[in-house]
């Protein structure tokens, strides 16, 4: 029996299977029309999981791709490729192929699919602008699915020669020169700083080469430094975890050991994605952090508790002021706001990863020995630019930790009918802050 869910705008086929050691688990199929859902859901519940072809020359080219991808790219793709390759299916290659089916097809019907594919109008992504038409890589997308999906076709004999195989693709030319990392951009870059998180987040890739993914997953836990390792220059964070946001239906596949916690995306409930730390499928990788940063990440620990107003109960070295993990979208809008003031256009995350790393063949060092080697002083927090809400926040949590510090410290009905009253009676609260506010 399979069922169908509907989240936004996509539809899920639920339906039970067993594994290679007999355990029931759920298998979650994603499609954007219900059509296609209800027929994969009939056909499910008819014939089960069948993984044969049911393709004849009178089969759409729309089924064929369907079936092409449920019953065999599921097996040969990555699960972020086969909800990519469902999603081109239906919202572009639909579009052009329409109800040909395989019986029609000729020589030229390849290059009639990518030409028509170059003047269909493009679908926009949510919060971002659209183009004109469909992107140039979207297009070759559509190509490499028909190209590779075709091929099954003149496997069955169906069709004499795949008529992708022959046809031209354009792709973009890129003529404007981007801008690279020096050192000097470095510098100012970490000077333009202003948020606490991103100068520790920036200053660990630059110094260990970790991704995003890695670097937001580090917990207090990870982070190694001591005396006898900062003499040395010895420090590290072993890395074993990753913090992504991944589709439901993907999560459902991985290995449930691998799963650590599933955040909740509040006030937004019909996300289709959920943001994960989860550990990684390669062993633990160890990265030296030098000198200069291990002893801002000891002062950073220290003193973290006073730029979060909630628990941290994942220890980990980077959160939201809630408590909350930082994902790579929180980082990227940080980023490329620092970039844009800072004059830095073009140099994207990724060079600046991959500039750290980079090696010169003249004194066998990495741009980050170099940088970290020649520093004239210690690294040193920037002035956090709050924003006026997270400030009365964080104010409040100071004010609540004073009050905590003054009244005697007894666990009892007294205590808490007191607490009690300051929360609900405001002059009582306004003059025993008043009374703080002198003492200090």
């Amino acid at each position: 029996m399979a069922i169908i869910t509907k989240r936004r705008k996509a539809y899920s086929v639920i339906y039970q299977k067993a594994d290679e050691n007999g355990k029931i688990t759920p298998v979650w199929e994603t499609y954007y029309d219900y059509k296609t859902a209800l027929a994969r859901k009939k056909e499910i519940e008819d014939k089960g999981t069948d993984t044969r072809m049911n393709v004849t020359k009178n089969t759409t080219v729309i089924d064929f791709l369907m079936q092409y991808s449920v019953k065999i790219g599921i097996n040969q793709w990555s699960d972020s490729r086969y909800e990519g390759n469902i999603g081109l299916i239906n919202n572009y290659i639909s579009k052009v192929a329409g109800n040909t089916k395989i019986k029609d097809i000729k020589s030229n019907f390849g290059q009639e699919i990518i030409d028509k594919l170059s003047k269909t109008p493009a679908l926009g992504k949510r919060n971002q602008p659209k183009t004109e038409y469909v992107p140039y890589s979207m297009i070759r997308s559509c190509y490499t699915l028909l190209k590779s999906s075709f091929d099954y076709l003149v496997q069955e004999e169906l069709i004499a020669s795949n008529p992708f195989h022959t046809c031209k693709v354009p792709y973009k030319r890129t003529e404007k020169a981007s801008n690279e990392w020096n050192l000097k951009f470095i510098e100012h870059f970490f000077e333009s700083i202003d948020d606490v998180r991103l100068f520790v987040f920036m200053h660990i890739m630059f110094s260990t080469g970790l991704g995003t993914y890695e670097i937001n997953a580090i917990s207090w836990d990870d982070v190694h430094i001591n005396k006898e390792l900062l003499k040395n220059d010895a420090c590290y964070i072993a890395s074993n975890k990753v913090l992504q946001r991944l589709n439901k239906n993907t999560i459902q596949k991985l290995d449930s050991k691998r799963i650590i916690k599933q955040f909740e995306c509040n006030g937004f409930n019909q996300t289709n994605t959920s943001l994960t730390l989860l550990y990684k499928d390669i062993p633990e990788r160890k990265v030296h952090i030098h000198k200069p940063l291990a002893l801002l990440l000891s002062y950073w620990k220290d003193i973290q508790h006073d730029y979060i107003t909630a628990e941290n109960p994942y220890n980990l070295l980077i959160t939201l002021l809630d408590g909350k993990p930082c994902d790579d979208r929180n980082m990227s809008k940080l980023y490329h706001r620092v970039c844009e003031e800072a004059h830095l256009s073009g140099l994207t995350i990724m060079k600046f990863k991959g500039f750290s790393q980079k090696s010169s063949i003249d004194i066998n060092k990495t741009n980050a020995d170099c940088y970290y080697s020649t520093l004239k002083k210690e690294l040193t927090l920037p002035k956090q630019r709050v924003v006026s809400r997270n400030a009365i926040k964080l104010k409040n949590k100071q004010i609540a930790k004073k009050v905590t510090t003054i009244l005697p410290k007894q666990k009892n009905r007294d205590m808490e009918i007191l607490l009690q009253q300051i929360k609900d009676n405001p002059e009582l609260k306004m003059k025993l802050i008043e009374q703080l506010k002198a003492k200090h």
